[in-house]
């Protein structure tokens, strides 16, 4: 059995570094998380297949991804591929440890861990251990704190490593996402990011209202979200604020922010996805 997995390890490594095949393995998802919600219904999380269809088409254009809450490197792994160099940060040692294992099976050697969380602010926080059946949940911003894990403020710790720049961020950690961001505010000035990410509203250390959000952000940044996501096509629809992003409910969104000088790479990539077949 060990043998057998030790060949099958090594397929997956060839076939990994090929863009196609990658291409084509994540439309063989798409597929395979149609029938896991058509079995499990429609409330199953299918792993945001809107937001990796986004992911797939400007990928290419990343030299720099940074992953925050990059759980086991669902994302990070993917990004290898394009980016010469993914900038993971988790700090939950369970999931940490699934992802190192996953890192050395595949002998990847540009994705950078850091076992830290990102706040505008340097210290320790009591974390929400998540489930066992959904390691993604744990959050800093949950009532029911069990655990104590490391923060560490963004743009200091990506000046300390020397990263020079930052294409795409990639950011779910369940309510936490504003402070985070508060620490990257001279990143997001510096570099102009495409930002993809998971909001969480309704929290009393979420964003409070639109203005509360751009206030965030550098100036000439705009917000979509995926305001549709088809499981068996991977097919996905943008909508603006005005159509329904609501800020008083506790509701999540998956969002796209971006400068307005890069909102042609995301139109592109929305028309490539409404064209494909």
């Amino acid at each position: 059995m060990n043998i057998f997995k030790k060949y099958l390890d090594n397929v997956h490594q060839f076939l990994a570094k090929h863009k196609i095949i990658v291409a084509l393995a994540v439309k063989l998802r798409n597929q395979c998380n149609a029938v896991i919600k058509f079995h499990l219904g429609e409330n199953t999380n299918h792993n945001k297949n809107g937001e990796f269809a986004l992911i797939n088409c400007i990928a290419p254009s990343a030299t720099c991804f940074v992953d925050i809450g990059a759980n086991v490197g669902q994302h990070s792994l993917f990004m290898s591929i394009f980016a010469k160099e993914v900038h993971a940060f988790e700090p939950y040692p369970p999931v940490l440890e699934k992802f190192r294992k996953l890192v050395a099976i595949n002998n990847i050697n540009n994705i950078y861990i850091h076992p830290v969380g990102l706040s505008n602010e340097n210290g320790q926080l009591p974390f929400s251990e998540p489930p066992d059946s959904d390691t993604g949940t744990g959050s800093f911003s949950h009532n029911e704190r069990n655990l104590s894990l490391p923060l560490v403020i963004g743009d200091e710790w990506l000046e300390k490593i020397g990263t020079t720049r930052v294409d795409i961020i990639k950011c779910d950690i369940e309510g936490y996402e504003k402070l985070a961001l508060l620490g990257l505010r001279h990143t997001l000035e510096k570099y102009r990011p495409i930002i993809i990410m998971e909001l969480n509203v309704g929290l009393e250390e979420s964003f409070q209202s639109i203005d509360d959000f751009y206030a965030t952000f550098p100036n000439d940044y705009e917000v979509l979200f995926f305001c549709k996501e088809d499981p068996y096509t991977g097919k996905y629809n943008l909508c603006k604020y005005s159509d329904g992003l609501n800020f008083k409910k506790r509701e999540r969104y998956n969002i796209i922010v971006y400068p307005t000088e890069k909102k042609r790479f995301i139109m592109k990539a929305y028309q490539h996805n409404q064209n494909a077949g």
